[in-house]
């Protein structure tokens, strides 16, 4: 989960004006369709490759029992929130730092104290 989470904020900062395109091209799509296929199969992707990972830990006894699925749609959100602010205002947002921040709060989350957090 961490190699994961870490790959996202790593692609973006190496590859800045990509994803920024990226990002530009999925709002485009977005509000020119009512429904937009694209970011629907690309969430869902995400989400099942968390979901898929969290799962594995509970397997393991890494992780406690959790609600896969929100949690998934929940790290993909703190993920996507953060890198789209840092490429709003990258002076403001220091991708490293709130990379490791993420990372913390999953750490924190997923422990067998951040159980407690339901």
């Amino acid at each position: 989960l961490r190699k994961y989470v870490s790959a996202f904020f790593d692609y973006a900062r190496m590859n800045r004006e990509r994803y920024a395109s990226f990002i530009e091209l999925w709002t485009v799509i977005a509000r020119g369709s009512e429904n937009n296929p694209f970011g629907s199969v690309s969430y869902v992707q995400c989400r099942d490759y968390i979901d898929t990972i969290l799962k594995e830990g509970k397997k393991s006894g890494d992780f406690p029992l959790l609600d896969f699925h929100q949690l998934s749609a929940l790290i993909q959100g703190m993920v996507d929130g953060v890198l789209i602010q840092w490429l709003l205002d990258p002076d403001l947002v220091d991708i490293d730092i709130c990379k490791k921040r993420v990372l913390d709060v999953l750490d924190i989350y997923l422990s067998r104290r951040g159980a407690a957090l339901k």
